[in-house]
């Protein structure tokens, strides 16, 4: 390729590793967008059609090539699905093979296309399975392509299933009429207000026992309890051994909630060694390796276990109440810092 250059070396070099970086980066997309963590085949497959084309690499060398950022906002994908991107360029997939977008930003979707100044492109998006395969698209017919000239920054955010950019209507709120709810402080607010009869039994349960529950300890010694208590089991219709995977999601839901106080907390004033909530933790941890797995149960069990507290060597250790007490009567340390001890602690 340097042979058939013109530019110096120099300039060919910088050029030839961008074209590089830009596969690393849709390869990188491809297999983080599967949900089958650590699956090669399946990330490889839906790399097709996004690594730039011999064309493209060429066009770089002698200067003009770089990416744009595309991207499209929906919240209508299921379990195992993403959002892929096909159009009539080869960085789009020739109307062949889709493009997986990466949904970390979700509802927002986005995908790193290799394109120049000044191309002319249509696209569509569509649903995709983990193996790159075409579920559905978002409209029918080629009258409905979406249609963009690339110059300067990236094309404008889409909205899914509408290229003429109509807004989506607003989506009805799933426990009664009117637009969906915006929470304002904390979740628990909006958790009080819920109508738990048209939550499943298990939700219905979790609600209840949030209301119930006050201090931080208490909310997650619940959810310990579910797991280790079958008399708790039994009342919520939460199966410990082989749970549905909506009470899986529902848990990991409430604790990422918990965990980032979104959830309104009351001290009952009680108090327990520092050890306790790592107990606590571990327990639970310990109760989903007992949990006939599923690929959708694996899925969620390890988007839980990153939410429990930690319960290494440092957080399990004995302290004893009175060494606490002691600390919090100490002279020698500022009266807020002893406050928060006493208090919180």
């Amino acid at each position: 390729v340097f042979e058939s250059t013109e530019m110096p070396r120099s300039a060919a070099v910088r050029h030839f590793v961008a074209a590089v970086a830009v596969f690393y980066v849709a390869m990188a997309a491809a297999t983080a967008s599967s949900p089958q963590t650590g699956s090669v085949s399946a990330g490889l497959m839906r790399l097709r059609g996004a690594v730039p084309s011999r064309g493209y690499l060429t066009q770089m060398l002698r200067g003009g090539g770089g990416t744009k950022e595309f991207s499209v906002k929906c919240d209508q994908t299921s379990f195992g699905e993403s959002v892929g991107l096909l159009g009539s360029s080869g960085a789009l997939g020739a109307w062949k093979t889709p493009v997986a977008m990466d949904g970390k930003g979700y509802p927002k979707w986005t995908a790193q296309i290799a394109c120049s100044e000044g191309d002319d492109l249509e696209y569509k998006f569509c649903m995709i399975d983990a193996g790159g395969t075409v579920k559905s698209w978002e409209t029918s017919g080629s009258k409905a392509n979406r249609k963009v000239k690339i110059s300067g920054s990236n094309p404008p955010t889409d909205e899914y299933g509408h290229p003429h950019g109509k807004a989506a209507p607003a989506r009805q709120a799933s426990h009664g009429g009117g637009h969906d709810p915006t929470p304002s402080g904390h979740v628990g607010d909006f958790m009080a207000g819920l109508q738990t009869a048209t939550l499943n039994q298990f939700g219905a349960a979790l609600a209840k026992a949030n209301d119930n529950n006050g201090s931080w300890r208490q909310k997650l010694e619940y959810i310990q309890h579910l797991f280790v208590d079958q008399k708790t089991a039994d009342a919520a219709g939460f199966d410990p051994k082989n749970p549905k995977t909506e009470d899986l999601a529902i848990i990991a839901i409430y604790l990422h909630f918990l965990r980032t106080g979104q959830v309104k907390c009351s001290e009952d004033g009680r108090h327990f060694r520092p050890n306790h909530l790592a107990n606590i933790a571990s327990a639970i941890d310990k109760a989903l390796d007992d949990i006939a797995l599923t690929p959708e149960n694996a899925y969620v069990i390890r988007k839980i276990r990153p939410l429990l507290p930690s319960y290494s060597a440092e957080f399990t250790a004995t302290v004893p109440m009175t060494r606490i007490r002691d600390i919090a009567h100490r002279n020698d340390i500022p009266k807020d810092l002893k406050l928060d001890i006493k208090h919180n602690l």
